[in-house]
């Protein structure tokens, strides 16, 4: 199909978990114009980091979970219909969001968190969970919010349009550039605020307030049920950057397009024209 659309395919296998940024870098410095993570958004994320700032373009094909970034971007999750819309889509440049902590940098399309995002992904993976797929993550995300045990940490915030920052404290905080996660979790991201979008060069960060026993759960309902501006424990706010602090009682996880990172402290800003992104000629 994508030989239909004017391709010359080349297929890569990855060899191990990580390789596909050093993978992509490689086809890249051949001379390839386009590389296709195919796979759920873990794989788009490793992808990523070999392209940013180059000039290949990401496509995506659906092959993941979530699939967020395709759902975002108008495409089937049937793979070869998917393929068949790459017809219409054309590379522009897009920001991404930038992740430093003490081991290092990375680059994320969709999301990234602290909090429960990230103990989720770190449980996923320490107990091996994560290749029975979404019904894994259901089940452990309902046990974690269930026990309610995250520490609380600070967050600093630079507002869109604000010269000083703010201090704040919470439980969780999310950023996302999409507006639909997928499944479950599809309506996280809804509440106040505009910094939705791959071409933003905004954040909208989502913070909820402790305690976490009672604000967690109630962040998901009022979500679900559409009352998400009426919850007094959630700030939705449209940012330039913000950090995240050590947690005061414990550590607490960092994830990114639902790939772990480690423990906060941690620094999310955004390169802007940092990707050439296909997208719809819409867009």
């Amino acid at each position: 199909m994508l030989a239909g659309q004017g391709y010359e395919v080349e297929v890569i296998e990855t060899v191990g978990a990580g390789s596909a940024a050093k993978q992509a870098a490689e086809a890249v410095a051949r001379g390839t114009r386009v590389v296709f993570a195919c796979g759920g958004d873990g794989t788009v994320n490793e992808v990523l980091q070999g392209l940013v700032g180059g000039p290949a373009a990401l496509g995506v094909l659906p092959f993941g979970s979530a699939n967020a970034l395709a759902r975002d971007l108008g495409l089937s999750m049937d793979v070869v219909e998917a393929a068949r819309q790459y017809g219409g889509f054309r590379p522009a440049l897009v920001p991404v969001g930038r992740v430093e902590w003490e081991g290092g940098m990375r680059y994320f399309a969709v999301m990234a968190g602290a909090g429960p995002a990230g103990a989720l992904v770190y449980r996923m993976m320490a107990t091996g969970k994560r290749r029975l797929g979404r019904l894994a993550y259901y089940v452990r995300a309902a046990y974690l919010f269930a026990q309610g045990r995250f520490h609380r940490f600070e967050v600093e915030i630079v507002e869109s349009g604000k010269q000083l920052g703010s201090r704040s404290v919470a439980v969780s905080a999310m950023v996302v550039r999409v507006a639909d996660l997928g499944g479950l979790f599809q309506r996280l991201a809804q509440g106040r605020g505009s910094g939705l979008g791959l071409k933003e060069t905004e954040f909208r960060l989502i913070l909820v307030m402790p305690p976490a026993w009672w604000s967690l759960p109630l962040w998901f309902l009022t979500s679900w049920i559409g009352l998400a501006r009426w919850n007094p424990w959630l700030r939705v706010l449209d940012v330039e950057e913000f950090q995240c602090g050590a947690g005061i009682l414990g550590a607490v996880q960092l994830q990114a397009d639902g790939e772990w990172i480690g423990p906060t402290p941690v620094r999310v800003t955004m390169l802007k024209d940092g990707l050439r992104l296909l997208m719809p000629e819409e867009r």
